[in-house]
């Protein structure tokens, strides 16, 4: 699924997925972290339909009040 984020429409939908359902913290950063690494994808491959609007979307979850650890 997050390898296929080629169109704002689709990162706007999973961000705002996420930002509902942050209870389970780890979760939600791996989330975070897939979501990000697909748009990066996405805008290095070329892929992207508009990399910077795609981009701000991916970012708003750096806003998302959740844990962000690693073990």
């Amino acid at each position: 699924m997050y390898d296929q984020l080629k169109s704002v429409k689709v990162v706007r939908d999973l961000v705002n997925e996420l930002e509902g359902d942050t209870g389970d913290a780890e979760s939600a950063h791996s989330t975070e972290d897939k979501i990000h690494r697909s748009v990066l994808k996405s805008i290095a491959d070329g892929n992207a339909e508009d990399p910077k609007r795609m981009a701000k979307e991916a970012l708003r979850t750096l806003t998302f009040k959740f844990p962000r650890w690693c073990a």
